[in-house]
């Protein structure tokens, strides 16, 4: 149901915004903002977690996007830079995943 109630939101909003440049690169900061702040926040309570060296790893990783998609929603208004940021994100922490011993993981969650 939250699904559904999200799809339908995110149509408005898509409808509602289209040719609309700036108000599109407003919502487009505001969510670099929430991100960010999401990051940083997400990577404190990795590095206070039981976790190995890779959560930690990628807890530094996430800390460090989160302070440049903070810099960023305050500098940048080209969604360009998302892009670029997420596929960043994405490349590192798959590599710190790819190496990871996937018995290790499951040591850890029981």
């Amino acid at each position: 149901m939250g699904y559904l109630i999200l799809g339908i939101l995110g149509i408005i909003v898509g409808i509602g915004l289209f040719g609309n440049i700036i108000e599109f690169s407003f919502l487009v900061s505001f969510w670099f903002y929430i991100a960010g702040f999401f990051l940083i926040f997400s990577a404190i309570m990795s590095f206070f977690a039981k976790e190995g060296t890779a959560g930690k790893g990628s807890g530094i990783i996430s800390l460090i996007l989160g302070i440049l998609y903070i810099i960023l929603a305050a500098y940048a208004w080209n969604p360009y830079y998302l892009a670029i940021l997420i596929e960043i994100w994405l490349i590192i922490d798959g590599i710190v995943l790819f190496f990871i011993n996937p018995s290790k993981i499951v040591k850890m969650e029981n």
